[in-house]
């Protein structure tokens, strides 16, 4: 029997960060997560490789944030880079860059403007916060033409690979990039600013399954982000990706 979120928040409300993130971890290896989280949305989109030639790119994507619970009582759930690199494992996922991220939000069916709270000592990072933005987002929806299952976008920061998980005076951080505007602009610049302990109410995790279809060939986006020329189809870096996951075991 799964888990409502509204009995995992009481369960977590108190732990330590590890212990929660272990629990989050936990339900997600179960399964608990909202059925129609299951059914994936195609996106496919145009982009140029590093020599300008144009390719096919068909991409399946979470239609939200992950989110723990049934379809009627879940919450979408902040967590560490660690926990979702498990978890994108797991699933045969990885995570965005932030050229996808916009792309993701570019093809999102239902798109909100960011709800944003005043940072107020540490309450951002606390529990109650995270309830709070997740029925925020919820009843905007209810305004919206929504359906469970549409692609929705600006809601969430994004958790992010980039070049930054290479930056060796940086180890142990999480990069960060998104929360778009409804002009299309995104609050959040890429930054590797906060070590992979911290986590806010904004960020959100959104899972890319690595398998891919370029110009009708299956292909892993892991694999492209680290070739010379096609990683500019994923990355709007100078130069390919030299790691794709979060691969640091402590939480500091």
């Amino acid at each position: 029997e799964f888990l409502t979120a509204s009995s995992f928040i009481k369960l977590i409300d108190s732990l330590s960060f590890n212990e929660r993130e272990n629990l989050i971890y936990n339900e997600f290896e179960k399964g608990n997560i909202p059925s129609y989280y299951r059914n994936l949305i195609n996106i496919k989109s145009k982009f140029f490789d590093a020599q300008g030639n144009e390719h096919e790119l068909v991409y399946q994507v979470m239609p939200d944030y992950l989110a723990i619970g049934s379809d009627e009582d879940y919450c979408r759930i902040p967590m560490s880079p660690i926990t979702a690199q498990k978890i994108a494992d797991l699933y045969g996922a990885i995570l965005p860059t932030p050229k996808l991220v916009d792309d993701i939000y570019k093809n999102s069916s239902i798109k909100l403007e960011p709800v944003t709270y005043y940072p107020k000592d540490n309450n951002n990072e606390k529990i109650f916060m995270f309830v709070k933005h997740n029925a925020a987002i919820d009843s905007q929806l209810t305004s919206e033409s929504y359906k469970q299952g549409d692609l929705i976008g600006g809601i969430k920061k994004d958790v992010v690979i980039c070049g930054l998980l290479a930056d060796t005076n940086r180890v142990n951080h999480v990069s960060i990039y998104g929360w778009h505007r409804l002009d299309g602009k995104a609050i959040q610049p890429l930054t590797n600013i906060h070590k992979n302990s911290y986590v806010d109410y904004s960020h959100g995790v959104r899972l890319i399954n690595n398998e891919a279809l370029l110009d009708g060939k299956i292909i892993k986006i892991s694999d492209l982000l680290k070739d010379k020329i096609l990683y500019k189809i994923v990355s709007d870096e100078d130069i390919p990706l030299m790691e794709t996951q979060y691969l640091q075991q402590i939480h500091q």
